[in-house]
C-alpha cells in the first residue's frame, strides 16, 4: 500500500507527469521514501489529507508541480484514491443508527457502524453528452455552452440523474431544461469516474431537429451555440482527461454521428 498526500485545496505533488506516492503517510521526503509512480493499481493507493505547508514544500522541489482531481481525472489509480478520500470525509455516520463510521480496511473503502452495518461509497450518476444537429447542407454541429458556475470554456450539456430516471430520460430532460431543445435517438457512448464530485459521468449521444430553442432554458448555462467540427478549434474546451473533451474530440474526428 502506498499513499497520496492531498492538501486542503485538493492539490498533490506530481513529478515527471505522475503523482508522487509515499510509502507511509508520515514520510515527507519522496526521494528517501523510494516512491513508485508506476506499477501501482487501483486499490493499492490511499489518499490522505496532508498539511498544506508539507505538500507546498514538496512542490518547491525541482521537477515537482501540483496535480488536482481535474488534471488526473483519467487516471484510475488517482481517481479511485481521491474518490474514497472524499467519501470518508463526507460520509461519517451510519444512516441506520447515526453512529460514527469506522473505515478499518486498508484502503478506507467500507465504513462500519456500531451495529456492524456496512456502508459502501455512494456514487452519483450524471449524464453528459453530444447533441448533434445536421443542417440542410449536411454538415453536423454539436451543441456546446458555458456553465455559469464554471465559465471560461465551452462544454457539453450535463446533469445528474434523478430518482426513477433512465440514463436516456435524464439526458433528454437535462438538454431540454438547460437549452430548450428536444432530443431523439439517445444512445450510450461511454463513461468516466469523476472524483471531483464523486460522480460517474455517463456519456450519451443524441440528435435534435431543434436548431433553435423551443422553450426557455433554466439559466444554468449561457452562450449556448452550435459548433461544427472546424469551429470547435476556435473555442476554449474542457481540460484534457475529461470525458467532455474526449467526446468533443470524437465529434471533431467524425466518429460521432
Amino acid at each position: 500500500m502506498v499513499y497520496l498526500p492531498v492538501d486542503p485545496d485538493g492539490r498533490f505533488p506530481v513529478a515527471a507527469g505522475r503523482p508522487v506516492y509515499f510509502t507511509a503517510p508520515e514520510v515527507v521526503d519522496h526521494h528517501r521514501a523510494g516512491w513508485l509512480a508506476a506499477g501501482v493499481r487501483p486499490g493499492e493507493v490511499v489518499a490522505f489529507r496532508a498539511d498544506a505547508d508539507a505538500v507546498a514544500a514538496e512542490m518547491t522541489r525541482p521537477g515537482v508541480s501540483a496535480g488536482t482531481a481535474r488534471s488526473f481525472a483519467a487516471d484510475p489509480v488517482v481517481g479511485r484514491a481521491l474518490a474514497l478520500l472524499r467519501n470518508r470525509e463526507r460520509v461519517r455516520f451510519d444512516p441506520l443508527d447515526g453512529s460514527e463510521l469506522t473505515y478499518a480496511d486498508p484502503e478506507g473503502r467500507v465504513g462500519t457502524g456500531a451495529g456492524g452495518h456496512e456502508v459502501f461509497p455512494r456514487i452519483s450518476p450524471a449524464v453528459i453528452g453530444a447533441v448533434i444537429h445536421t443542417g440542410a447542407d449536411g454538415e453536423p454541429a454539436v451543441l456546446v455552452a458555458q456553465n455559469r458556475l464554471r465559465p471560461g470554456y465551452h462544454s457539453l450539456i450535463a446533469g445528474y440523474v434523478e430518482a426513477g430516471e433512465t440514463l436516456e430520460a435524464a439526458f433528454a430532460r437535462e438538454v431540454h431544461e438547460e437549452t430548450g431543445r428536444r432530443v431523439r435517438d439517445v444512445r450510450y457512448w461511454g463513461s468516466q469516474p469523476w472524483p471531483v464530485s464523486g460522480s460517474l459521468m455517463v456519456g450519451m449521444v443524441a440528435h435534435t431537429d431543434d436548431r433553435e430553442a423551443v422553450a426557455a432554458g433554466d439559466g444554468e448555462v449561457f452562450d449556448v451555440r452550435w459548433a461544427t467540427r472546424a469551429q470547435l478549434g476556435e473555442l476554449t474546451l474542457p481540460a484534457p482527461g475529461s470525458i467532455a473533451l474526449r467526446m468533443l474530440d470524437a465529434f471533431a474526428a467524425g466518429e460521432l454521428a
